[in-house]
């Protein structure tokens, strides 16, 4: 195999790897945004509620979120909300709701950052532990109103100063702190998300197309191939020479060599055994048949059999 071939080969398989990966992220990503999520056999309504970080310093942020799966054949999910505080914890940005559809289920979730900077937030020892009034879910079913309640996971604080500094310079002289902080803006993005999913997705494919046709073309021989479906009624003769027309466009001298032997066979039974060796000693010459030989033959060929058909000696 020459070095422009292997080259050619190795292009194609990177091709076609780059789009294989490219297409199943894709893929993937649709599929998570599906939301793939189930519920136990016989639930109508399942929540989760996750809090982030779990271990913090007093004052700092915390992400709240509640994930709640419902069976949309029990229970209507533009009903489903979210009620109660989130005590000694303050929202500071408003409380998001999702919803996304999945088959029979929908996942409909709440999230908010929380903050809480007031003295009865401040932990008496590190590790301190709070824990957040349960939150209630209603929600509407074909019978009537529905509740349900879960709770939120416990948090960590831990005070920003050491207690042995408390000690040694009085809590009094400390106690004056103060706290500012900003709310800063949701994430914004260039390039949607979706958009470059669906970019990212789309490059995917067209490789991988890209690859297949440069393999067909280089490996299989598409013209060929097409040739062959194009000329399957033709006289053997005539398909012996569009099979060494179309093989005199591709740069492989094997098959324009396997061409001529055809052709070779097809002139000797129609009893042209001069034109025959012409086209045997090309097809063996020590040099490879060259495609402007190969097509001034098959001009040969074409003038002969139409000299013989209009009764030209």
């Amino acid at each position: 195999m020459s070095r422009t071939r292997r080259l050619e080969v190795i292009g194609l398989a990177v091709a076609v790897l780059v789009g294989i990966v490219l297409a199943v992220a894709f893929l993937r990503g649709e599929g998570a945004h599906k939301g793939e999520f189930s519920l136990p056999t016989g639930t109508a309504i399942a929540a989760r509620t996750t809090l982030a970080p779990r271990e913090i310093y007093f004052g700092a942020p915390v992400l709240a979120r509640l994930d709640v799966a419902i069976d949309r054949n029990k229970i209507d999910p533009d009903t489903v909300e979210l009620e109660g505080a989130f005590a000694p914890y303050q929202p500071v940005t408003s409380v998001r709701r999702e919803r996304t559809d999945a088959a029979r289920l929908s996942m409909v979730s709440f999230e908010t950052m929380l903050r809480c900077v007031e003295a009865r937030c401040l932990p008496e020892r590190p590790g301190t532990r709070v824990v957040m009034p349960r939150a209630r879910i209603v929600y509407s079913t074909v019978a009537g109103k529905g509740a349900l309640t879960v709770s939120w996971p416990p948090l960590d604080v831990a005070p920003r100063i050491n207690p042995d500094t408390v000690d040694e310079f009085g809590a009094q002289q400390l106690a004056s702190w103060r706290a500012q902080y900003v709310v800063p803006p949701r994430v914004s993005y260039r390039l949607s998300p979706r958009w470059l999913e669906a970019l990212l997705g789309g490059v995917g494919v067209l490789l991988m197309l890209g690859g297949a046709a440069v393999f067909i073309h280089h490996v299989i021989g598409l013209p060929t191939i097409v040739v062959q479906w194009r000329t399957a009624r033709l006289p053997p003769l005539e398909q012996a020479l569009r099979m060494l027309e179309s093989s005199s466009l591709r740069p492989s001298s094997p098959a324009r060599r396997r061409a001529l032997d055809v052709v070779v066979v097809e002139l000797g039974r129609n009893g042209e055994p001069g034109m025959a060796l012409e086209a045997r000693t090309l097809a063996w010459a020590d040099a490879a048949p060259a495609a402007g030989d190969t097509r001034r033959l098959v001009a040969d060929i074409r003038t002969l059999l139409h000299d013989r058909e209009n009764g030209s000696e």
